[in-house]
């Protein structure tokens, strides 16, 4: 459906993309459907919106294996003006992200563990 405009119109396609991505069962298609489109998605919502992309993506990583993924996806795109920035600021949002959860996840899980019994 992602690719079909009448379907999911330009100014609505980040969002649904997003939140398919924030979804941990259909995450892993979403991202691998980026990475197959990303000329379509170029071409659908122009070079003003598609860093929009990288940051929210960006914000929902929550694993190692997803900020390598998206590493080896958008470092490249650093050459492109439009990308710059918002990789760059995508990089450092996932490095503290992934810095807290390795701080928080045992309290978090102590705290769950209690709140079970």
């Amino acid at each position: 459906l992602l690719s079909q405009p009448e379907v999911v119109k330009p100014q609505d396609h980040l969002y649904l993309f997003i939140y398919l991505y924030r979804n941990p069962i259909a995450r892993d298609a979403a991202f691998s459907w980026l990475t197959l489109n990303w000329d379509y998605i170029l071409k659908t919502v122009g070079e003003k919106t598609v860093d929009n992309y990288a940051r929210y993506i960006a914000n929902a990583v929550r694993t190692e294996e997803e900020a390598a993924r998206y590493h080896e996806f958008f470092a490249p795109k650093k050459d492109d003006p439009a990308m710059t920035r918002a990789v760059e600021i995508g990089e450092k949002e996932i490095k503290a992200q992934l810095e807290l959860i390795k701080l928080d996840k045992e309290a978090v899980y102590q705290e769950l563990d209690r709140l079970m019994e």
